[in-house]
């Protein structure tokens, strides 16, 4: 198998035909991920359920059965989702900060930014 280098990793390809097998990832540093949303994850948690009790259902009923549910879900256990998303989200901007000045190439920072962070000077930053 030969390999080619591409952007952020390598690329493994077939000796003959030369398709791609698989990409690897050799990032030493990828950017953070970001949280996923409140309604995904109540989705993802009702997925499994609701397809084992309608198993005959297509993916779109599925999809509308779940939006169904998660419109009659109450507003306090909505506000407990939104909560924890927003906390996962301060994480991950805190993180995502602190990558974008250890990779300035990758990350857009403005300067005035990454001397405000670099020196601790402001506990938030907004990018306005």
């Amino acid at each position: 198998m030969g390999t080619a280098q591409r952007s952020h990793g390598l690329v493994e390809t077939a000796p003959d035909a030369g398709a791609i097998i698989a990409i690897v990832d050799s990032d030493p540093d990828p950017p953070p991920k970001k949280p996923s949303a409140s309604y995904i994850v109540y989705t993802n948690k009702l997925l499994a359920k609701v397809m084992e009790e309608n198993p005959t259902l297509s993916s779109n009923d599925v999809s509308k059965k779940i939006g169904k549910i998660w419109r009659a879900v109450p507003a306090a256990e909505k506000e407990a989702l939104f909560a924890n998303y927003s906390k996962e989200y301060y994480v991950y901007r805190q993180k995502m900060k602190e990558w974008q000045i250890r990779n300035p190439e990758r990350g857009r920072l403005l300067r005035s930014q990454q001397w405000r962070l670099r020196y601790n000077l402001c506990g938030t930053l907004s990018y306005r």
